[in-house]
């Protein structure tokens, strides 16, 4: 899949948002050229990479010279110097961490801050710990008032997006079932009170008047969710979460998942999905992982550990 997407698709985003180039790939740039700077004397200060350069960059200004438009070259065209170099520079994952670790530690930021205190404790972690504890560790490991108050942001506001989740999970699970249903199940097969949703809404604060956020769809969605939650019985939550999705929907021009007739018959129109046992969602259970997978593995790469 990387090998297919390329910088096109894989690393584009990620490497505009470090400020390599723009969405044009436009390098040149003036004030993109500390990012390469640093990255030219990273590869002449690392001996692996420096080896590599010195055997890519004349064949590769050869071949530009003679390629047609969508030329290719073919693999035995290509120097066994040239080969034998990526191998040496691209060994093993440990070896790679070795060299490029505080480079890109550098580029990305991803050791300070907010982000800096997830680092330290998916560095540290002896074993692989859920989202919710990931985050309250860093908590305890914020450098500063503004990065604790981020994080504790995001401990606020998931359990309320995930018992969200969860209640509308359990409105799609059957294709015709009643409002009532769902409430009963809401209650007692999930062991959530009735005014368990409201109370979490209340508990994640005036998120979508946060500078990022304000004015943007997403905290107009967040404002519209704790509304929902605000609507009074859980029959009442299960409506205004049915017609908060159609909202949704209508606004990507698509038809919503499901409609509540009079009578607090609930139709689902699209694919039902089987809701999640209640032993694996008891309450305070996270769903959203905050691409904290995607962190260890990159935390890990920097450390070496990998297939």
């Amino acid at each position: 899949r990387q090998l297919g997407l390329g910088v096109s698709g894989r690393y584009k985003s990620p490497l505009m948002q470090i400020g390599f180039f723009d969405d044009l790939y436009q390098y040149h740039i003036p004030r993109f050229q500390a990012r390469w700077v640093d990255a030219e004397n990273f590869i002449h200060s690392t001996l692996e990479l420096a080896c590599l350069e010195r055997e890519l960059f004349p064949f590769l200004k050869a071949q530009l010279s003679k390629l047609s438009h969508k030329g290719t070259i073919d693999f035995s065209d290509v120097p066994v110097r040239l080969t034998e170099a990526y191998v040496a520079a691209f060994r093993s994952p440990k070896s790679v961490g070795a060299y490029a670790r505080d480079f890109w530690l550098v580029q990305t930021g991803l050791d300070s801050g907010a982000a800096g205190a997830i680092f330290q404790v998916l560095k540290n972690e002896s074993t692989e710990l859920d989202s919710c504890e990931v985050i309250r560790r860093a908590i305890d490991l914020a450098s500063t008032p503004d990065d604790k108050i981020k994080l504790e942001q995001i401990e606020r506001v998931e359990p309320f997006l995930a018992e969200c989740a969860l209640l509308f999970s359990l409105m799609i699970a059957d294709r015709d079932h009643a409002v009532d249903t769902v409430a009963e199940s809401w209650t007692q097969s999930y062991q959530r009170s009735e005014t368990y949703l409201s109370d979490l809404a209340a508990r994640a604060g005036h998120v979508a008047l946060l500078p990022m956020i304000a004015g943007t769809e997403a905290g107009r969605r967040f404002t519209a969710l704790q509304k929902a939650a605000n609507a009074g019985s859980v029959a009442d939550q299960i409506r205004a979460l049915a017609k908060y999705q159609s909202k949704v929907m209508q606004g990507r021009r698509q038809p919503a998942w499901l409609s509540i007739e009079d009578g607090g018959q609930i139709k689902v129109h699209a694919r039902t999905s089987a809701a999640p046992k209640p032993e694996r969602r008891p309450p305070g259970t996270w769903y959203n992982d905050y691409y904290l997978s995607h962190f260890r593995n990159l935390v890990k790469g920097f450390e070496g550990v990998g297939p």
